[in-house]
């Protein structure tokens, strides 16, 4: 017959305890390996590597909406202004002030770089 502890009132097992410690165990090697197997199936696997550009059909309407003669660039950096003074006089802070000019400075640098 088992050893039976009572504990605030309920009876534990000591074998039961046994069974928890053990599965604890299993569980913590299998998660300790799971990442080394991931990994291997990935480098096993060279679909994931190839492909085509599904993006690329897209590519000409992009250029027609956002080219570089747009009137969204207008509204864009329009927008842009105005969220930067609206930040600024909600917050009175020239930090906040000049984080959204380098990020607007930062979008218009990346979308060039793009060819837009």
């Amino acid at each position: 017959m088992p050893f039976i502890k009572k504990v605030a009132g309920v009876s534990v097992s000591k074998k039961s305890n046994r069974l928890t410690s053990l599965f604890k165990n299993a569980t913590k090697k299998v998660m300790q390996v799971l990442p080394a197997v991931l990994m291997g199936a990935l480098v096993a696997t060279p679909v994931l590597a190839g492909g085509t550009d599904l993006l690329a059909p897209g590519d000409a309407n992009v250029g027609a909406t956002l080219g570089s003669d747009a009137t969204i660039w207008k509204w864009v950096l329009l927008g842009e202004a105005a969220t930067a003074a609206v930040t600024y006089i909600i917050t009175k802070k020239f930090s906040a002030l000049g984080g959204i000019i380098i990020l607007s400075v930062f979008i218009n640098v990346a979308l060039l770089i793009a060819g837009y």
